[in-house]
């Protein structure tokens, strides 16, 4: 990975200007920057949708497996990029630790390794993100084309 360095001045008028409507979406429609009720639903009726884990063992079809393994996976993938991913920008709780805690719990849950993720996905893609030769993400992407 090549090591970028960032104009300062003129380089941050981008930053600057989504940070200010970032803000001003904020206090102007009166949301919280963390978690609303959509989020919070979606955060019990995945956790709670993780229950077809269990039926795994209990099926005795090949079909009545597939089917529960199928949806095992499809509620695997809603609750990591619905939620852990949320929690990992901290995004979820206004405490750090609880959007820590909770992204490690469902993150090493769902056989992610947490400490890895963050390595790759927040020190990496998204202080390069779509940057070709930079952004991890995008380097495996094309590496696999």
């Amino acid at each position: 990975m090549k090591k970028l360095i960032f104009a300062r001045g003129r380089g941050n008028e981008f930053y600057l200007a989504m940070q200010e409507r970032a803000i001003d979406m904020v206090t102007t429609k009166k949301q919280s920057k963390y978690a609303n009720s959509i989020i919070l639903f979606k955060v019990c009726l995945y956790l709670t949708l993780v229950l077809p884990y269990l039926l795994l063992f209990k099926v005795t079809t090949q079909p009545a497996f597939y089917t529960t393994y199928l949806l095992l996976a499809l509620i695997s993938l809603l609750l990591a990029f619905n939620v852990a991913h949320d929690a990992a920008h901290h995004g979820i709780f206004p405490n750090k630790r609880y959007n820590d805690m909770f992204f490690s719990s469902t993150s090493n849950i769902l056989g992610n390794h947490a400490h890895v993720w963050r390595k790759y996905h927040i020190e990496w893609h998204h202080v390069y993100t779509n940057i070709h030769g930079s952004d991890i993400e995008c380097s495996i992407i094309h590496r696999s084309e």
